[in-house]
């Protein structure tokens, strides 16, 4: 029986093609009651909204019985941060969680991340699970040794993050950041956030190498920008880098990893800070 009241908040830009089967796949197992889903719809020039209002009528009957409220809010400004700030000050009060729009998770374990917070226990996220199956040969290398890095078992809080209202003060406004997954985690001591095994997705991983650089030049890019605003990290995860193996996987991990730092080097050299590149290979 759900007892804590749950938001779901949803930063949705141009994500027509999957918005409504993360909304489905929450809502399919049937678990969820009383909660406040609210879809952030920023800087969308596709069908996000049209496709999320769509689903609210057909699912209408549903939505009621188990007292369900999915809201849309469309916002003209592209940015990720600017849609969390909104969703959290438009939502009710209670434990926030912070989904992201091509994440499928299960009512269920949505529920087990939220009731494994407490007092000293302020966010958490799921176990990721990575599926490479439809990845080519070097993205499943890559992956090899990224699925067994501490910092992934244990300090990864990032694309499902649950918040007790605490958090969400001591976070406050989200400053235009592009790594604001680290950002949140750098809010808290290490013993205030935890990566929960009770709760899991499934990250499909990018299907080739091209995306795969991609999303890690974005990850450095957005690390930079961090450290060029003094954003500390009250947590020590310095050192937690993958183990060495002397592998070809973790020479393409490894060589990925540098591709990826001079890069967002150059990147942030030349301005070109804010842009958001993400895997197009799985939408």
């Amino acid at each position: 029986m759900q007892s804590r009241k749950i938001s779901i908040i949803i930063p949705a830009h141009n994500e027509q093609r999957l918005i409504t089967t993360t909304l489905q796949y929450a809502l399919s197992d049937g678990i969820l009651t009383e909660c406040h889903i609210i879809v952030v719809a920023n800087g969308c020039s596709d069908n996000t909204v049209g496709n999320v209002n769509t689903f609210i009528q057909q699912q209408a009957h549903t939505l009621q019985s188990k007292k369900i409220v999915i809201e849309v809010l469309d916002t003209e400004k592209a940015s990720k941060t600017h849609a969390i700030n909104i969703g959290i000050a438009h939502a009710p009060a209670g434990v926030a969680v912070l989904l992201d729009a091509d994440i499928n998770i299960s009512g269920q374990h949505l529920l087990n991340l939220v009731n494994c917070l407490s007092e000293k226990v302020l966010a958490a996220s799921p176990k990721l699970i990575y599926d490479t199956s439809q990845s080519s040969r070097l993205v499943k290398w890559y992956y090899a040794i990224a699925a067994a890095s501490p910092y992934n078992k244990a300090h990864r809080i990032s694309n499902v993050i649950a918040l007790t209202e605490k958090a969400q003060k001591k976070i406050g406004n989200l400053p235009n950041v592009i790594a604001d997954d680290e950002y949140i985690r750098r809010c808290f001591h290490h013993s205030e956030y935890q990566v929960i095994t009770e709760a899991s997705f499934t990250f499909i991983c990018p299907k080739d190498v091209f995306n795969l650089l991609n999303v890690l030049t974005r990850v450095e890019r957005g690390n930079l920008q961090l450290q060029k605003l003094n954003v500390k990290d009250h947590s020590d995860v310095q050192g937690l880098s993958a183990p060495f193996t002397f592998s070809v996987n973790y020479i393409t991990f490894v060589v990925c990893k540098i591709i990826a730092k001079y890069r967002a080097k150059w990147q942030f050299f030349i301005g070109k800070i804010n842009q958001w590149e993400r895997d197009e290979s799985n939408r």
